[in-house]
């Protein structure tokens, strides 16, 4: 079922998978799910924010704090982001994985968007096992999203499960 986000002109709208729960967005977010099995859980965030995203490396270095990571040089920024199409549009892919002694072991992935001064942050953190299991769905997710124009654009549904 489509989703979607206010954005000026146009919209990103995106199908939900089955299984994810809708939960409400506040703030800069336009959509929030969850993931539950057993005692794992994970969180998927879609936000919006005002102007592009220029430098990438603070932000990974910021999630990767946020996981139990050392920060890395710009050199090696390449070989942590990964190219990504999002609504046509080229977007960065970042995939994290917190400390293997970690209990629970943390884990984040990310993909930002910028587009017509607005960039949108899609991100899915929680136990990184459920995280690697939901993986393939989050891109999916990411993939199905599509720019449509404000006026006629799809109505937000709450996501499938509930």
């Amino acid at each position: 079922m489509a989703t979607a986000a206010a954005g000026g002109e146009s919209q990103l709208v995106w199908d939900a998978p089955d299984g994810w729960m809708a939960d409400e967005a506040g703030g800069m977010g336009r959509a929030a799910f969850h993931v539950a099995e057993g005692d794992q859980n994970v969180e998927i965030n879609v936000l919006e924010l005002a102007g592009s995203v220029e430098m990438l490396l603070p932000n990974v270095n910021r999630w990767r704090r946020q996981i139990q990571l050392e920060e890395i040089a710009q050199a090696e920024l390449e070989k942590t982001v990964t190219p990504i199409q999002v609504a046509g549009m080229e977007g960065h892919y970042v995939e994290l994985l917190g400390p293997e002694d970690a209990q629970p072991r943390p884990a984040a992935l990310r993909v930002v968007v910028s587009h017509e001064g607005k960039t949108w942050l899609f991100s899915m953190t929680g136990d990184a096992d459920l995280v690697l299991r939901e993986k393939e769905r989050f891109l999916a997710f990411v993939r199905s999203a599509r720019l449509a124009p404000a006026e006629t654009g799809e109505e937000p549904q709450p996501a499938r499960g509930q």
